[in-house]
Parts: C-alpha cells; structure tokens; sequence
C-alpha cells in the first residue's frame, strides 16, 4: 500500500488476482518511477533558484554583470541546496497524508507489540533488498563511466590520431555520455521513490504504534 500511496492518483486502481502482476510490472512500476522523477524534478527546481539568487545577489554587490559570476553562483546554489535543513532534503516525496493513511490502514489491523514489530523488521528486509539493487547500480555505472573515459582518452586525448579518429571518438564519446547521464538520472529518480515510500512506512509504523499505545 505504500508503494500505491506513492503512485497517488497517476494510475488507476490495481486488479486483483493474477491480472495484478501484470498491472503492476507493465503500469505500477513506471508510474512508481515517475513519482521519483516529481522528486528529482523538484529538487532540481530549487537548485535552478538557488542558483537565480545567488546570482543575482552577486550581480547587485559588484554592481555590475559579468557572465564570471555564473561558476560562483553555481557552487553558492550547489551548497545551498545540498547543505539545506535535513527536514527540507529528508522528507522529500514524504507527504502527512499519506503517512497519516497507512498509518491509519496499519491501526485498522489491530498488532499487538510483538506483531508490529515484527512488521518493521519485514519492512527493514525489504529496505536492505532494495538498497543492495541501488548499492549494485552504483558500482556498475562507476564501471561504465571509467570505461568511458578510457575510451575518451584513447580515441581523443591519445597522440599521433587522425581527424576522422578523433571525430568519430568524440561524437561517440559524447553518445555515451548522454546515454549515462540519462541512465543515472532514471536511477536516480528510483532511489528516490524507494527512499520515500520507506520513509512513508517508516513513519506510518511509527504512528500507528504511537496511537495502539495510546
């Protein structure tokens, strides 16, 4: 259910039965991936602005403006926006909604302690599974990366090469690394799905146990 809290309203309601598998292979798992990219998106968004304001601010102390200042309002954005409050960074995707939802779908079970916790070291399984997936992604891609520099020096940076060689290196190497960006910032987007529909059962749990004890 967290996974469908996630989703939101993008997709319709899942099917039943075997039909289920399906639906949730062909429909869920894109749209699932798709909340991810609303993440990212975001995040990038408030980066764009950071960047915009430190910029600008720059502009109007120096009293001037200079296409010089874009690399420091670049790194000022950067750190604003990596460096912001861990609540602001934490609990994106992580809507009190949905929280409050699963919270309430968990109470309507009724767990005792024991059972509850049991839940939670299920929940914490399927986290380590998830994050070992992310954990092998970012070993491949730093694998695909180093082979891409490797082919950009010896089909660019090499001497004694011909025009022709180190045209066809760069247009490839450039094809590689667009495709690698796009790659990584799907990934991306994924990671940051899972980590907030977990968040989202972290607390869920959390907030149900609160109120059994209540």
């Amino acid at each position: 259910m967290a996974e469908r809290l996630q989703i939101g309203s993008l997709v319709p309601k899942l099917p039943q039965g075997r039909l289920a598998i399906v639906w949730t292979q062909m429909v869920g798992g894109p749209f699932f991936w798709i909340s991810g990219v609303e993440i990212v998106f975001k995040r990038l968004c408030v980066f764009a602005v950071m960047v915009g304001l430190a910029y600008g601010y720059l502009s109007v102390f120096s009293n001037a403006t200079d296409q010089s200042f874009f690399l420091p309002a670049f790194l000022l954005g950067v750190c604003l926006t990596y460096f912001a409050m861990p609540s602001r960074v934490s609990m994106k995707g992580v809507g009190p909604d949905r929280v409050r939802e699963l919270s309430q779908t968990i109470a309507e079970m009724r767990l005792s302690s024991e059972r509850l916790k049991s839940l939670k070291e299920g929940v914490a399984l399927f986290r380590s599974q998830a994050f070992e997936r992310l954990t092998r992604f970012n070993y491949v891609a730093g694998l695909v990366w180093a082979a891409l520099f490797w082919y950009f020096a010896s089909h660019v940076l090499a001497p004694n090469l011909s025009a022709e060689v180190v045209k066809d290196g760069l247009s490839n190497s450039l094809l590689g690394a667009i495709l690698f960006l796009m790659t990584l910032l799907a990934a991306t987007a994924y990671a940051a799905a899972v980590r907030a529909t977990y968040l989202t059962l972290d607390f869920a749990t959390l907030e149900a146990g609160s109120e059994s004890h209540v």
